[in-house]
């Protein structure tokens, strides 16, 4: 078994966790990650709690502040409980941010949107970039 401490849920014990794939494009909003969620738990014939677990630049802890407030990567972030994250030497990710394979120099990348700039602000700041491996707890009908 698999045996947690998070915030949301004292102790959490598993013997499976589902993998959770985010899509490109996919909104990342309540409705849709429940709707997508649910149908996984139908199509799979789960029954009471189950865990579905996320490793992604986007749950990584030090990107709080690259993320808009109140937006839907936000929002995706707030289902999860965070339990480990790893650091990474380069951004690794920057090619969903910046549609370049990596990352030579700072100034020659683009920032129209706000995510390009907020991660050009982390970048510069000597910030560090990696991931998060998350779990949300999924009861059937809600994330809990």
């Amino acid at each position: 078994p698999t045996v947690f401490t998070t915030s949301k849920n004292p102790i959490i014990v598993f013997l499976r966790f589902i993998a959770l794939h985010i899509p490109p494009k996919f909104k990342m909003n309540r409705e849709t990650v429940t709707s997508a969620i649910k149908e996984s738990y139908k199509y799979y014939g789960f029954s009471g709690r189950v865990a579905y677990q996320c490793e992604s630049w986007l749950l990584y802890p030090d990107f709080e502040n690259v993320f808009v407030s109140g937006g839907n990567i936000m929002e995706f972030r707030s289902f999860f409980d965070v339990i480990s994250s790893v650091d990474h030497e380069s951004f690794e990710d920057c090619w969903r941010v910046f549609k370049v394979g990596k990352i030579d120099d700072l100034n020659s990348l683009p920032s129209d949107t706000r995510l390009q700039k907020n991660m050009l602000n982390h970048l510069r700041n000597g910030r560090k970039t990696g991931d998060g491996f998350g779990v949300l707890i999924f009861d059937g009908e809600n994330i809990v």
